[in-house]
């Protein structure tokens, strides 16, 4: 009984060794040839609608300034191109006419802000960094003169 014990042991301990070996092996490959794992790295288009900005603001955004996601600091790009500025709208209550209608805001406005990056690529998400962007998400873009909400809007993934 003692002997089947002991080569119970004596497998186990061996799968345990190698185990340990290949995960070993494995760091070690990823650090010297990154390409040895395939990564899904591609140029993405991302447009911001910037959204709400002060007019003051808007004057500080120009073509070439650096931005990145002010929560989880990843860095993006530069921007790439600006859009016009239009004056922000709010969905309100109209009751006379008993609809909802877009009225202007005062001294507010919205800037689309299209960013060139490099991102990871799958079927379901497109990854800048710890930045996960999709359509409808939000990410505070940050440079040294400015902080601007914005809400993606629009991803071209290069082929």
């Amino acid at each position: 009984m003692s002997k089947k014990k002991n080569n119970v042991m004596k497998y186990v301990i061996e799968v345990i060794i190698l185990l340990v070996v290949g995960v070993v092996a494995f760091y070690f490959v990823s650090k010297i040839n990154p390409s040895a794992i395939q990564t899904n790295k591609k140029t993405v288009t991302v447009t911001f609608e910037a959204q709400d900005v002060e007019e003051h603001i808007l004057q500080k955004i120009e073509e070439g300034d650096p931005v990145s996601d002010n929560v989880k600091n990843t860095y993006f790009g530069t921007i790439k191109s600006l859009s016009e500025a239009r004056p922000a709208t709010r969905t309100v209550a109209d009751y006379d006419n008993q609809r909802f209608v877009q009225a202007p805001v005062e001294d507010l406005f919205v800037k689309d802000i299209v960013v060139e990056l490099e991102a990871e690529v799958t079927d379901l998400t497109v990854m800048a960094g710890e930045t996960e962007l999709k359509v409808g998400y939000s990410v505070p873009l940050i440079n040294e003169d400015y902080l601007v909400n914005c809400t993606v809007t629009k991803i071209e993934i290069a082929e």
